[in-house]
């Protein structure tokens, strides 16, 4: 699919698919070792509310197993109630050498925003991010793995009002519970793997320059010109009126 997408191949529509871009990016990161691909663009992670993220320290030789469009639809402990049904992007669980265990939920969007907003009072949390948080807080208890979210988007920065809608309906509907969020931006892809040799990943870096989606980083240097050294020649034009030999005129005057 990335050749197809990079020779102009895939129709306007479905180069701005996300889940196309989805596939593409992570299925291309899937079959790197994690200390090249996967987690030096985990770190480019900001978290929402300025806390240091998982991945800031992440050993590089943690493991990663990949899981692409993953139902998920868990029932909280505390109440049995059921979490509203979600299928997120990418469900990422990290195992460090220590044995400790990471399960990261990544939600990609490219020109869209969320699916779903926050329901009425009376629901489990229904904005599309605090139902995947639900979800995932309830699936990483069961796995004794600490959960994290992230947040993939097209964005030059933190999309904070999204993030705080979905924060404030989970915080609502499970008092004492924490939403735990970070943002990436597909525009961080090129920044992780600028400069690499792998084929793999100087692809993905040429698949979002062609779809714009890369940091402004100024203006290149202007080239000098060689030095052209010229100046204007004016044409000197001479007529001479001289005529060698007298011309023989025939005429007559008729009246």
């Amino acid at each position: 699919m990335i050749p197809a997408l990079l020779n102009g191949k895939l129709s306007r529509e479905q180069e701005n698919m996300e889940d196309i871009l989805t596939s593409n990016v992570f299925g291309v990161l899937r079959y790197l070792p994690p200390s090249k691909g996967m987690i030096p663009l985990l770190k480019y992670t900001q978290d929402s509310t300025g806390n240091p993220t998982p991945f800031d320290d992440l050993p590089d030789d943690t493991s990663i197993d990949y899981f692409f469009w993953e139902p998920l639809h868990e029932r909280r402990k505390e109440n049995g109630e059921r979490c509203e049904f979600c299928e997120p992007d990418v469900l990422l669980r990290l195992k460090k050498p220590d044995g400790t265990r990471l399960n990261v939920l990544v939600e990609a969007k490219l020109w869209s925003g969320k699916s779903s907003l926050p329901g009425g009072k009376d629901t489990p949390p229904k904005d599309q991010l605090a139902k995947e948080w639900d979800n995932l807080e309830c699936l990483s208890e069961r796995e004794n793995a600490t959960a994290y979210l992230v947040f993939l988007t097209a964005d030059l920065k933190l999309p904070e009002d999204a993030i705080l809608q979905s924060r404030n309906e989970f915080e609502t509907k499970r008092p004492g519970r924490t939403f735990s969020c970070g943002w990436l931006s597909w525009r961080h892809v090129g920044e992780a793997f600028k400069g690499q040799n792998d084929l793999h990943l100087v692809d993905l870096v040429r698949v979002c320059k062609r779809l714009g989606l890369i940091f402004f980083s100024g203006i290149s240097e202007i080239k000098l010109l060689p030095k052209i050294l010229w100046r204007f020649q004016p044409i000197e034009l001479a007529f001479n009126w001289n005529i060698d030999q007298p011309l023989e005129i025939d005429w007559r005057f008729t009246p």
